[in-house]
């Protein structure tokens, strides 16, 4: 099943120009959840999960549920980096660690 949503959600992003997305309390077996609602005119995918963070929101966009997410830190997302809102201080420690090195990371939350 995870499987199947999956290549629905990568086959809209790829196809459709616009989503909607809005992520909602949910309970599960007496556990407060979130579910994260990603929505377009043909498809609705939803993924139910620990909480809203935004790390929470990466994960449904990446059609993933879990407990890590996969970066890439290279000279793109340093360049983006720069003329974004995210503290120097922030992004000085970025380049102070180990992701330099232009590959895929997990970034467990």
């Amino acid at each position: 099943m995870q499987g199947e949503s999956k290549a629905i959600l990568r086959a809209g992003v790829q196809t459709i120009p616009f989503s909607q997305m809005d992520g909602t309390k949910s309970w599960e077996k007496g556990q407060g959840k979130a579910t994260q609602i990603i929505a377009t005119p043909w498809y609705s995918l939803y993924y139910t999960m620990d909480s809203k963070s935004k790390a929470d929101i990466i994960w449904a966009l990446q059609g993933k549920s879990g407990s890590s997410v996969s970066l890439q830190y290279n000279d793109l997302a340093i360049s983006l980096l720069a003329n974004s809102t995210v503290p120097k201080k922030d992004q000085v420690l970025l380049n102070l660690t180990t992701f330099r090195q232009n590959k895929l990371i997990k970034w467990s939350f």
